[in-house]
């Protein structure tokens, strides 16, 4: 999982795209658990990190979590 960190709040990001160096926008999981394309230049860099590590749980919110999960079933074969 990518995620990236506001510069102004401080707040983490999950990116479910990565970054092209030519668009100036990212579409990302905001912390409300919202989907939202945003402008790249409000963030720092990116960083991957695992959804299993339970330091995750203190950078990311339940919301972000329960999106993110609905986007990669979005991925998901089904039978």
């Amino acid at each position: 999982m990518m995620v990236i960190r506001n510069q102004l709040s401080g707040k983490y990001f999950i990116a479910l795209e990565e970054e092209a160096d030519n668009d100036a926008t990212i579409l990302l999981i905001t912390p409300a658990g919202l989907v939202k394309r945003l402008e790249k230049r409000l963030f720092g860099r990116p960083a991957f990190v695992d959804p299993q590590d339970p330091a995750c749980s203190e950078i990311l919110t339940e919301a972000q979590f329960n999106k993110y999960e609905e986007y990669l079933d979005t991925f998901r074969p089904r039978n």
